[in-house]
């Protein structure tokens, strides 16, 4: 599946690289996976929710048990937050430590 900027209405979404409107950061793509880059909790939630419906429009369908958010040493994570919820699906957010076991796991 293609990201269609067009999807995109709105505000800005995703992390700022450089100092021009375009140097923004949105996603990355690795085979069958993807990683938002969403600014804050709020770009996550409509990022995931556009994505959803990019796919669904193609005929393509997210398997949300296996969507999951990962943190790094700059997130806020609140102890007592560990899901978000985005179309009627709940998502795991995942602390700090448990993200780099994710991403580390063979």
């Amino acid at each position: 599946m293609r990201w269609d900027p067009s999807l995109n209405s709105g505000p800005q979404r995703g992390i700022k690289l450089g100092c021009g409107r375009n140097d923004i950061l949105t996603n990355l793509r690795f085979a069958g996976d993807i990683i938002l880059l969403p600014s804050s909790r709020k770009q996550l939630q409509q990022m995931l929710a556009d994505l959803y419906e990019a796919g669904k429009s193609l005929g393509l369908n997210m398997h949300w048990g296996k969507t999951t958010v990962l943190s790094n040493q700059d997130a806020q994570k609140d102890p007592h937050d560990d899901a978000l919820e985005v179309k009627g699906h709940k998502i795991k957010i995942l602390g700090t430590e448990e993200s780099t076991m994710y991403l580390s796991r063979a």
